[in-house]
């Protein structure tokens, strides 16, 4: 059974925040993925990726985009960079894009991540599948603010959530 894209954001009942992404897929080359544990210099996260990434076969090479990827995102702190959000969560690449616009902090560019989530899911269409699969995108803000945004084949629907 395939339950399709799965992402959370929000408040659990004793007021901490969460985010969840679940890794699922309707052909054999998606099922074969798995969530792993990632970090590097800018953030730690978790990553959606090959059970076996020595053995990718040609279609799933051809689907890359849409099949590996940065899942959900949490920035670690460094120097001068001010942080307005405290986790991205996506079902594909849109999560990466979104951190690297939010990292325009750095060069001195003021971005929400309301604006940032509407660059990056405007440069990016809904997946190229015979299902045109949304992508959808959760930004975990800073005073419980809460961004949820898909992009369709039809355009993109932002919605800012309050806790």
């Amino acid at each position: 059974m395939y339950l399709g894209r799965i992402v959370g954001i929000g408040l659990l009942p004793n007021g901490k925040e969460y985010i969840a992404y679940a890794v699922t897929g309707r052909s054999k080359g998606s099922q074969e993925r798995v969530a792993m544990v990632s970090e590097d210099n800018k953030f730690k996260g978790i990553n959606i990726g090959h059970v076996d990434p020595e053995n990718i076969t040609p279609e799933q090479h051809a689907m890359k985009e849409w099949i590996f990827y940065d899942g959900i995102l949490v920035p670690k702190d460094w120097p001068n960079k001010p942080h307005d959000y405290s986790a991205l969560v996506s079902n594909g690449v849109q999560t990466t894009g979104t951190a690297n616009v939010l990292i325009s902090f750095d060069m001195g560019i003021d971005m929400s991540p309301e604006q940032a989530a509407t660059i990056t899911l405007n440069i990016l269409d809904a997946e190229e599948d015979s299902y045109r699969t949304p992508r959808i995108l959760g930004i975990l803000g800073e005073d419980s603010e809460y961004y949820l945004a898909i992009k369709t084949k039809d355009g993109l629907l932002m919605n800012i959530l309050m806790s």
